[in-house]
């Protein structure tokens, strides 16, 4: 074989393994989420204390109808909706923080949660939702997340996440939260000290009446920006009627890193409406 004939052999070996190699390419495109048309249109709002640009309000009873449109260069696999709460404000995604363990109450709402997991194909799937919130559900927030994958794997980015601000129908009120002691928003502790918060909770109900009604005591780490639940809170009954006083005695653990924190109290009322966070900063030697 001459030299021309050689060079033109390698040149269609080396096309076809270029051929080869383009048909083979993973597929590394994200599938994409596209939510349209709600009958309550997301709004910027404060969740956790800080500002979500997505949040939805919606009372027991109603409906949430919306419009989705999944799409992908190749073709979808499926999609998934998940609905639950974040009473403890958790997070979700990379950074994302675990929440604080609440109280444990007998509340008799419902925590309304919803889990759809569907399978589908082609490159655009339109689906129209219609999602009825319970009756007597638990007021508070809660997360409303959309998730989708082609079939290589890959997942939507997590931009389809909202959180929904929720009222129980029978009471939309917030408690009230007032505080006696610490007189002092700002003081300084030495391990072991023993701190005394004594305060007022007022509702326009029966605090007792839902069975969520709780006052709490949590803490942030200023320096990791951890948040850290405590064992110190008082849960309210019907004997506790509108208004209830309260004494939370809460000793700073030997164990507890010197620096500054910021303690927080909250109070629930029996259908879980949050009362204003009441803070003091605090630093411990």
């Amino acid at each position: 074989m001459g030299i021309k004939n050689r060079l033109t052999a390698v040149f269609y070996l080396v096309l076809i393994a270029a051929l080869f190699s383009c048909s083979s390419e993973a597929d590394i495109t994200k599938p994409e989420i596209i939510l349209q048309n709600f009958n309550k249109p997301p709004k910027k709002d404060i969740i956790c204390g800080f500002a979500d640009d997505n949040v939805i309000s919606v009372t027991g009873g109603d409906k949430l109808k919306f419009e989705a449109i999944f799409s992908d260069n190749e073709s979808l696999s499926q999609y998934k909706i998940d609905l639950h709460n974040n009473f403890d404000c958790h997070g979700h995604g990379s950074g994302a923080t675990p929440g604080i363990s609440l109280p444990p109450t007998s509340g008799d709402t419902e925590d309304w949660t919803l889990l759809i997991v569907k399978d589908i194909s082609g490159k655009e799937v339109i689906e129209n939702f219609e999602i009825t919130v319970p009756e007597n559900v638990t007021s508070g927030v809660y997360h409303f997340i959309i998730q989708l994958i082609d079939e290589s794997g890959n997942d939507a980015s997590t931009t389809s996440i909202y959180s929904l601000k929720v009222n129980n129908p029978t009471d939309s009120l917030v408690p009230e939260l007032l505080i006696k002691s610490p007189a002092n928003p700002s003081f300084t502790v030495k391990k072991g000290d023993m701190i005394t918060f004594e305060g007022t909770v007022n509702d326009n109900r029966n605090l007792g009446l839902g069975g969520n009604g709780m006052v709490f005591l949590s803490y942030l780490n200023k320096t990791s920006g951890n948040v850290f639940s405590t064992n110190t809170y008082k849960v309210f009954t019907d004997a506790d009627g509108k208004s209830s006083s309260f004494s939370l005695s809460y000793t700073i653990p030997n164990t507890l890193v010197a620096g500054n924190y910021t303690y927080s109290l909250v109070a629930f009322d029996g259908v879980r409406n949050v009362s204003e966070v009441k803070t003091f900063e605090v630093t411990v030697q």
